[in-house]
């Protein structure tokens, strides 16, 4: 996690990518293999399924059919085809409830032999009855079949059409078209029956409501008889023949003899000599030949009028137009005696027409007189038959309805394509079972290595240090792994091989320090970790040797609680040390110790006291400490850890400076944070961390380092080449 926060770029994001990979290789490889390949075993394992379908083709929809209607017709149908008489008659049509197999029910489950034993072993029952009570009722398996018939039926309308599919699915090939035809016949031979039993039953009714018309009709035409009534004369009085019509007729006719009187006296009293004058009179104005003649007559006048101006009374011309305009008047004169003798006609037929309607009005008026009291019962009869009739009108719309009408419409739905046995199975889908297990697994996995990454917070490059840790890095310490023929122990790595990468990564980490305190130089240095183990010890014997090479220098182990310095460096357990010291029984100088081989000197931590905080905390710690600073250019002390006692807390109010090891891949980031929180609380002189055991391959491997030739030499580190 620290190398996303340390490292920018695309090289640097391809090495965490690598590294995450090599890291969680089997996490994120293995895991989608080991489901792909279980997921085939098991997809390999399971009963191929197969789909036949047959499909349907419904009848025409009614007249006038809305989509509402014809949404539900076909929603009525899916139904019919799911219902669970149906699949009832399918399975007596196939005897189902004897093949054996068909449904997991008929035999006995996988559990049953431990259900048999436990059986025998608590009651003492024989296998046959243990098997009795395992084995299903009849009732048991009838259902059975029916919920795995329902369960593999499958109905759907096909969109924008009038087909219905009808699939069954079943791990047998054969089975499965089997019944989906057995479907389909089934439904057709059901409604088939049922509409049969419509039509038998309507057209017994109709026979029996065309006796019940022919009988009214009996019974009215002899009241009719008996009555002297004729087939018209039941019509309502309102209707057109009735006497409001005749009355309607007879006002009109009279008021046309009327308006025909009082033209003809007006036009019989017209001179006719003068024709002039007559066809201007309004009665004749009506008619359109004479207004035409008029017209006429008024050109020739005018035609004449201007020919007498210009011409004698003799002339050709004149005598022409003279002629023409007399010829005019007398086809006038005609036309006006005429018009008159066509008025004169019309009002003798008005007057006839008024005559005889008012002779129908008296006899119509005459004969309901009469058949006022024979009213009530001749409506009665004529009621009674017209509801007769409609009713045997709705009765054959009934067998329309039902596809009885016509030999198109006798078969409401007919089998558009009949099921084939299925080669292929539609399930289960080996490829698509295998890459889903597979895709999970690989999902699972990164999830589990994010989840691994995410808790995984040790520090294993030194650029993520003070990202993390909030200090900054004073150098590292690289892992030293005996590779060759004579190894050499760790706190003698140094002063034995002064040449290595080892030794300069120690003088690195010196230089800081040294360049750190240039104008007032740090006496005393306090090396301290959080955790045991992270091998603060090893730095803290090194770099007071290499300090040993530019001055005088003194180690104190002030590790009161588990003495390892002195040992480490071939003092025996008793010799004196910084516990004597502190209590006063041995001279401090009896308690400094050479280094053999170093310029280094070393105060071991002495006998353990049963209270080291006590005695670290008493005030001869620092008279001490400044005593020996008077004869010594550099004090190193080496410190318990600070997440395990509060011992560093203490001595880092005699120190001018602190070193903080932190041990690469194996301290989690947040306690070394937590350990530089608590030294800053107490206002320690922090210098800076120390990454101690630094692994190059393994930063590489995990993508936090750059790796290849050139970046590392990691064969150097490992078997100290001079």
């Amino acid at each position: 996690m620290q190398g996303e926060r340390a490292d920018t770029g695309q090289g640097a994001a391809r090495r965490r990518y690598r590294g995450f990979i090599r890291r969680h290789l089997f996490a994120v490889i293995g895991l989608p293999i080991i489901a792909g390949l279980l997921a085939g075993l098991v997809a390999s394992a399971l009963t191929p399924l197969y789909e036949a379908s047959a499909t349907l083709l419904l009848g025409d929809a009614p007249a006038g059919e809305g989509p509402d209607q014809r949404r539900e017709r076909s929603e009525t149908r899916v139904l019919l085809l799911q219902s669970r008489g149906l699949a009832e008659q399918v399975a007596g049509r196939l005897d189902l409830w004897s093949r054996p197999g068909f449904v997991p029910c008929r035999s006995l489950p996988t559990w049953a032999p431990i259900q048999l034993a436990l059986d025998r072993l608590r009651s003492g029952w024989r296998g046959r009855g243990a098997q009795s009570r395992l084995a299903p009722t009849p009732e048991q398996a009838r259902r059975a079949i029916l919920d795995a018939l329902a369960a593999g039926l499958l109905v759907e309308p096909v969109a924008d059409s009038r087909v219905i599919r009808v699939a069954l699915r079943c791990d047998d090939p054969g089975l499965a078209a089997e019944l989906a035809n057995a479907y389909v016949d089934t439904y057709l031979e059901d409604q088939g029956r049922t509409r049969n039993a419509t039509v038998e039953r309507i057209t017994e009714r109709l026979d029996d409501q065309r006796r019940q018309i022919e009988a009214a009709e009996t019974r009215l035409r002899e009241y009719r008889e008996q009555h002297g009534l004729d087939a018209g004369d039941d019509l309502p009085e309102g209707s057109g023949d009735g006497l409001e019509g005749l009355s309607q007729r007879l006002a009109a006719a009279r008021a046309r003899r009327d308006g025909l009187r009082a033209d003809y006296q007006q036009a019989k009293d017209l001179d006719t000599t003068d024709p002039v004058t007559a066809a201007s009179h309004p009665v004749l104005g009506r008619n359109q030949v004479i207004q035409s003649l008029r017209a006429d007559e008024v050109r020739a006048d005018q035609n004449l009028a201007k020919l007498a101006g210009r011409y004698g009374p003799r002339h050709p011309k004149r005598i022409g137009a003279q002629g023409e305009r007399d010829g005019i008047r007398a086809r006038l004169r005609t036309e006006i005696t005429n018009t008159v003798a066509g008025l004169r006609e019309g009002l003798e037929l008005a007057e006839t027409r008024v005559h005889q309607l008012e002779q129908e009005i008296g006899t119509r008026s005459a004969r309901a007189r009469e058949q006022e009291s024979k009213g009530p019962a001749l409506a009665a009869l004529e009621r009674e038959v017209q509801t007769k009739r409609r009713l045997y009108e709705g009765l054959l719309a009934g067998i329309d309805e039902t596809g009885a009408g016509g030999a198109e419409g006798r078969q409401a739905a007919r089998i558009l394509d009949r099921a084939e046995v299925p080669r292929d199975p539609i399930a289960p889908d080996r490829a698509l079972v295998i890459g889903v297990a597979s895709l999970c697994g690989l999902l699972l996995g990164v999830l589990w290595s994010l989840a691994r990454e995410r808790r995984d917070d040790r520090l294993i490059v030194p650029e993520a240090v003070e990202p993390l840790v909030g200090i900054q890095t004073l150098g590292t310490v690289p892992i030293l792994r005996a590779k060759g023929p004579s190894p050499v122990a760790p706190e003698r790595a140094f002063s034995d091989r002064p040449h290595s990468l080892f030794a300069e990564a120690i003088r690195t980490i010196r230089t800081a320090i040294v360049l750190s305190d240039v104008e007032r130089p740090r006496q005393v240095i306090l090396v301290t970790s959080s955790l045991p183990g992270e091998g603060k010890g090893v730095v803290a014997i090194n770099l007071a040797a290499a300090l040993a090479c530019t001055g005088r220098v003194l180690l104190v182990d002030a590790d009161l609680r588990r003495a390892g310095i002195g040992m480490r460096l071939g003092l025996p357990v008793e010799a004196p040390g910084l516990t004597e010291i502190l209590a006063g029984s041995e001279d401090p100088d009896d308690c400094i110790h050479r280094v053999e081989g170093t310029g280094l000197d070393l105060i071991p931590s002495g006998v353990l006291p049963a209270d080291p905080l006590e005695r670290l905390s008493t005030a001869a710690l620092t008279p001490a400490i400044e005593a020996l600073t008077r004869r010594y250019d550099r004090i190193l002390i080496n410190s318990p850890p600070l997440q395990v006692v509060s011992d560093a807390l203490i001595l880092s109010r005699s120190a001018q400076g602190l070193v903080f090891v932190i041990g690469a891949n194996s301290t989690p980031s947040e306690i070394a944070r937590l350990a530089v929180d608590r030294l800053r609380r107490v206002q320690a002189p922090l210098l800076g961390a120390v990454l101690n055991r630094y692994d190059p391959a393994l930063a590489a491997r995990r993508g936090l380092a750059p790796s290849g030739p050139g970046a590392h030499a990691h064969q150097g580190y490992a078997r100290y080449q001079r």
